[in-house]
């Protein structure tokens, strides 16, 4: 009935959110793998694990900051992450997601505007909330954000890109009518941040009606600003997600994906990570954290009413300010700098609030730690089937620590299954190698082609390459420099931490000269490969394209220059200078202090360059 009912009003040419449909996109209706609701959706995630600070650990961490105030002591910016690890979890601490470096700050103007647009928008869902509710009237804000864009001269700061940031991050976990206006603003801003954006209401917001809204705003934008995030959510942790992305992909009737998606038949569970570079077996795993008492876990705290985008701390076991954006007097962090940055986010019932809501968000996000000996003890032993709504798991089969094998069943993969199947118009059954018998796997740099013939072509180069004699060697790393295949790319990869000396440099000029010839895509692929010659070869090869390129690379190498790896970080500096003509740093002997200061300068300018 809900299907029908959507129909009528698309052939009518109104959205569920009540705007007028498109006529130059095609009508989009998602056909749901499981029927899930909004609620069923929420109380799944009331089951994730909470690891984050109490209104107890809180109120410790804010005595602790006090008493270093009192006796004039400097308070570290990542006070709240030292506390966590300290008092909390050392282990615990390593598994979450930190930002590092340029990741972590906004450059000076980034932060302006994030200060201005939220205190705005924090107004006007003020003013737009009933009188003695907290919750906010979504036609009232509409009617307000309407009225000041007409009395702006500036235009519509709403439908600037620079407006992201704040509109997902304050209106993220509002009600279901809030999250559509956040979407219809999100659709009318045409930039590949926004398709982002978008992308991602589709994978996380818990609202079928949301999520067919942001991919109805997808439908007429270039694939390739956000195909890379549907497929990413194939390897989520939350089962949720990746029949999301099925169910997306299946209505944009991305057919030309099919390929990508055959090739992910061959991953493991994406609860699991093989092994760490130590060997070590590792989970990758869905958290949350409350949001009211975690500021200084994810902020830094402000001492200086001249940040840029502070937020007042909710008191512990006090009821928090209804105009807490506005507040003068308390403790403060300031968001322009974020070390943890949630995926999504969620307002869930909390069972003993004291004086704060007895409703409160939760940021969720995926943290990465070894696995339990309990966890070891059952990879060996059949695994039950964990979702039986979902694609069932094969119980006959055993799933080994660390194999990678067809025997392995797991949720997430009956979405890829009913993805393939709709848009084939086949039914293959279950095995990579039927699909692949009929659709061609294809791949993007650093995931497993699933292909035993390539690696086995790989792994004969590179020995080829390493056992060769001094004077064959050159004439091979020429040979691979221009052959045409990824197996030359990676055996060149491969060869650079075995080779010393001038046959190293050789081979590490070449793989980025092999590079040159790759397409953008491919460049900023293997731009975040965990590869640092990967990465440093793609930065080179970057740096070495015509000034035009600069817009398609400036963000990626801007973020590259606080690379851990000093040889990336440096080729990144190269890289900019070539494409742009500019010099902000950093020096290659820099500090951190002089690097992030850099970054910044890198930002800002590259900010006045896309005005």
């Amino acid at each position: 009935m809900r299907d029908r009912i959507r129909l009528l009003m698309v052939a009518a040419g109104v959205c569920m959110s009540g705007t007028l449909g498109r006529a130059d996109s095609p009508a989009i209706v998602i056909t749901p793998r499981i029927e899930t609701t909004e609620e069923e959706l929420r109380k799944e995630l009331l089951n994730v694990p909470d690891v984050g600070l109490s209104q107890k650990t809180a109120a410790e961490l804010y005595i602790a900051i006090g008493i270093q105030r009192v006796k004039n002591q400097s308070v570290r910016p990542d006070c709240g992450g030292a506390f966590y690890g300290e008092t909390i979890s050392k282990t615990g601490a390593s598994a979450l997601p930190w930002l590092k470096g340029a990741e972590a700050t906004k450059g000076r103007e980034e932060a302006k505007t994030l200060n201005t647009l939220s205190v705005k928008l924090r107004t006007r869902m003020m003013e737009a909330s009933q009188r003695g509710a907290t919750q906010v009237n979504p036609t009232a804000l509409r009617r307000l954000v309407a009225i000041e864009d007409k009395e702006d001269l500036q235009g519509d700061d709403w439908q600037k890109p620079e407006a992201i940031p704040t509109l997902v991050q304050l209106l993220q976990a509002e009600d279901k009518a809030i999250r559509e206006f956040l979407v219809d603003k999100l659709a009318g801003i045409k930039n590949k941040a926004a398709s982002v954006a978008l992308a991602q209401r589709a994978l996380f917001d818990l609202s079928p009606e949301v999520r067919e809204q942001a991919v109805q705003a997808l439908a007429d934008r270039p694939d390739q600003d956000y195909m890379e995030v549907l497929l990413a959510g194939f390897r989520y942790p939350w089962p949720a997600v990746p029949d999301h992305a099925a169910e997306a992909i299946v209505a944009l009737n991305r057919k030309e994906y099919a390929g990508r998606l055959v090739n992910l038949l061959k991953e493991p569970d994406p609860r699991r990570l093989i092994n760490d570079e130590s060997g070590k077996p590792l989970v990758r795993e869905l958290v949350r954290v409350g949001h009211m008492s975690n500021c200084l876990l994810c902020h830094p705290p402000s001492f200086s009413d001249q940040d840029y985008a502070r937020g007042l701390v909710p008191a512990p076991y006090q009821s928090p300010l209804p105009t807490y954006h506005t507040a003068t007097k308390g403790a403060f962090v300031r968001a322009d700098v974020t070390y943890i940055r949630q995926d999504f986010s969620v307002v869930q019932p909390v069972p003993d609030p004291v004086k704060w809501p007895g409703q409160q968000r939760f940021d969720y996000f995926i943290r990465t730690r070894p696995w339990t000996k309990n966890e070891v003890l059952r990879s060996a032993t059949p695994r039950e089937d964990i979702d039986a709504k979902r694609e069932p798991v094969d119980s006959e089969k055993k799933i080994g620590l660390g194999k990678n094998t067809e025997a392995e069943r797991y949720p997430e993969r009956g979405a890829l299954l009913f993805a393939l199947r709709k848009l084939t118009k086949q039914d293959l059954g279950k095995t990579y190698e039927a699909w692949a018998a009929v659709v061609k796997p294809e791949r993007r740099p650093g995931e497993d082609s699933g292909d035993a013939d390539l690696k086995s072509r790989t792994a004969q180069l590179l020995a080829a390459l390493i056992t060769s004699t001094d004077e064959k060697r050159p004439e091979l790393i020429a040979l691979y420099r221009d052959s045409k295949g990824i197996e030359y790319t990676d055996a060149l990869a491969g060869s650079l931490s075995k080779l010393k000396g001038q046959e190293q440099v050789s081979a590490r000029e070449a793989l980025a000269d092999r590079m040159t010839r790759m397409k953008s895509a491919t460049l900023l692929d293997y731009m975040r490969q965990r590869d640092p010659e990967l990465r440093r070869a793609a930065v080179l090869a970057c740096g070495g394209k015509d000034k035009e390129q600069l817009p398609v690379y400036a963000d990626a190498l801007i973020r590259l220059l606080s690379d851990e790896v000093p040889m990336v970080a440096q080729a990144s500096h190269k890289a900019l200078k070539a494409l742009s003509g500019q010099d902000f740093g950093p020096e290659d002997s820099a500090n951190a202090g002089e690097r992030l200061k850099a970054v910044t300068s890198w930002r800002e300018w590259w900010m006045t360059q896309k005005k």
